[in-house]
């Protein structure tokens, strides 16, 4: 019997070496200094050899059968590789030779611009802050009293220039499933090794969006010279393509925008007239990814649609469907063009409405705009949706989207 051959606390000193394998990693963050990271990804990599180590003492062999299946399962990829390569690097030769890549883009309402590519290394390390007073001169010649961008900051090696993020992502992921694969079999009736697993399996760098590790977001006031960096929550759900006919047939409705829509108005009503901004991107085979966000500043929602544009060029998309709050101005427009977006709200008193918008394949855009304070009556519900949808309004902040699909329309 399994019970018999392996002691019941076997997996708790690998489980501690790989809890404190991830919280090397935690340290590893863009507003370090280059001494502090090189450090923390030099001790993540050597920690992340020595779990192995561990489970083979742990289990007195390092032929156990046990173990050599789910090492061969879980731990033979790429990733596993390129972090046995580097941790002998690290122990033997020489600490990782770690660089530093800033990537900004200016958002517009209708496009992204790239004005800044750089990498650094430990000799020509640069402050953040001073980087952006360098760069107000460009900010200025968009002629905006507000500059929405995005800082981009990707961990290189440094000599052969590539994006290290990947590696150690899968091998987060890689080392949690062995040890829920060799837990499952061993079945250790052990508290604290329980406890230990849960920690392991519950962290979450490999399931946080890697814009919220890696991106941060801005907005520069003009007027005030003022640098507003914004926040950002991510609903975090599997990163799977969902069958489309098993979503509708969870929900009521005669086809996938009144679902989209009956059931984000509910959700809406649920959370007190608050929505996080939702994208449901359709593929051609008939499959859906729902993303959400939660922000408290444009520049996310210019960035996330120019991300989705991007997809529609790489992958084969039938339609976006999209919910958010928007503001409606209804006069006094040679004002709102002389405010800041914070200014308006707080001085033009708009009416907020729940917004839908399906964009097609074939550039088609529909609407459907959804007075806030009337959205606890049903009647009024009821009658906008059969007073049926606005038809190819000029909506600038969708236009990254209707692009990609024409220009993708050309290329077939």
């Amino acid at each position: 019997m399994v019970e018999n051959k392996y002691e019941e606390d076997c997996l708790r000193p690998a489980l501690l070496k790989c809890y404190n394998t991830f919280k090397c990693l935690e340290k590893l963050t863009v507003g370090n200094s280059f001494y502090d990271n090189i450090s923390n990804l030099d001790n993540f990599l050597i920690e992340y050899r020595s779990i192995t180590y561990a489970i083979q003492k742990s289990l007195k062999s390092n032929n156990d059968p046990i173990y050599l299946k789910y090492r061969d399962l879980y731990l033979k990829s790429e990733s596993c590789k390129w972090l046995l390569d580097n941790r002998n690097i690290v122990v033997h030769e020489h600490p990782f030779d770690l660089g530093k890549r800033l990537t900004i883009n200016v958002y517009t309402q209708t496009s992204a611009e790239e004005i800044y590519k750089k990498e650094f290394d430990i000799e020509n390390d640069q402050p953040y802050k001073s980087i952006l007073e360098e760069l107000k001169v460009v900010f200025l010649s968009f002629k905006k009293w507000e500059v929405y961008f995005s800082c981009t900051f990707q961990f290189i090696d440094n000599n052969e220039k590539y994006e290290i993020y990947p590696f150690i992502k899968d091998g987060v992921t890689s080392i949690k499933d062995f040890f829920k694969a060799i837990y499952d079999d061993i079945k250790p009736k052990d508290k604290v090794t329980e406890d230990l697993l849960q920690k392991v399996l519950t962290y979450k760098f490999d399931r946080i969006p890697k814009d919220m590790l890696f991106i941060q977001d801005y907005v520069y006031n003009v007027k005030e010279n003022h640098f507003e960096r914004g926040y950002i929550q991510n609903l975090v759900v599997k990163d799977n393509k969902v069958s489309l006919a098993k979503y509708m047939k969870n929900f009521k409705g005669s086809n996938f925008m009144e679902i989209f829509m009956i059931l984000h108005i509910e959700i809406y009503k649920l959370q007190k007239h608050e929505m996080m901004p939702t994208f449901i991107v359709v593929y051609k085979d008939n499959t859906l990814k729902t993303k959400s966000y939660g922000f408290s500043i444009k520049t996310t929602m210019y960035r996330i649609v120019n991300n989705i544009a991007e997809e529609i060029i790489k992958e084969k998309v039938n339609a976006v469907y999209i919910v958010c709050e928007n503001y409606y101005y209804k006069d006094n427009l040679d004002e709102f063009n002389r405010l800041t977006y914070q200014e308006r709200i707080n001085k033009m008193n708009p009416i907020t409405n729940l917004a839908f918008y399906r964009i097609k394949e074939d550039t088609s855009v529909i609407s459907y705009f959804f007075d806030s304070s009337k959205i606890d009556d049903q009647d009024y519900i009821l009658s906008t949706l059969k007073k049926g949808d606005y038809k190819d309004l000029y909506l600038p902040f969708l236009t990254p989207i209707i692009k990609a699909f024409h220009y993708k329309n050309d290329l077939d």
